[in-house]
């Protein structure tokens, strides 16, 4: 639960690479594997890892949620959530709904790794694979 204005500019990002990078390395992964595949979802045959640079922010996203939903009069005037909430949501590259229900992030955490599992379905020489795999696994 950092505080995520206080979070250096690239250490999600360098968080991202050292795991990619670990995990290649301890399951013996080519150097050339796509790293939508790490992050697609497991449904598709991906490895569904935590990204550091999405997980950051849909955690914020989540925080600020419950703590609107809570209706607590004291936190809701220390802080500005919806302003902080909206920030969260502009990281994302889907936005963010505007309903305000406690299953938002799942949904959001699923259609980012679905965009991801779209990336690496459009990979030449594994996306035709990959295409007759998501018809058949939906």
């Amino acid at each position: 639960m950092a505080p995520i204005h206080q979070l250096p500019g690239t250490s999600l990002e360098d968080i991202d690479t050292l795991i990619r990078s670990s995990v290649k390395q301890m399951l013996m992964l080519p150097s050339d594997t796509p790293t939508s595949m790490l992050y697609a979802s497991k449904k598709f045959r991906g490895l569904g890892l935590v990204r550091a640079s999405w997980e950051a922010f849909l955690q914020h996203c989540n925080t600020c949620i419950t703590l609107i939903l809570n209706e607590n009069p004291y936190v809701n005037t220390m802080r500005p959530l919806m302003s902080e909430l909206n920030s969260s949501c502009q990281h994302l590259s889907p936005p963010c709904p505007v309903e305000l229900r406690k299953s938002v992030t799942r949904k959001l955490k699923e259609e980012l790794r679905n965009a991801e599992f779209e990336s690496w379905k459009i990979i030449p020489g594994r996306g035709r694979v990959l295409e007759l795999y998501s018809q058949v696994a939906t």
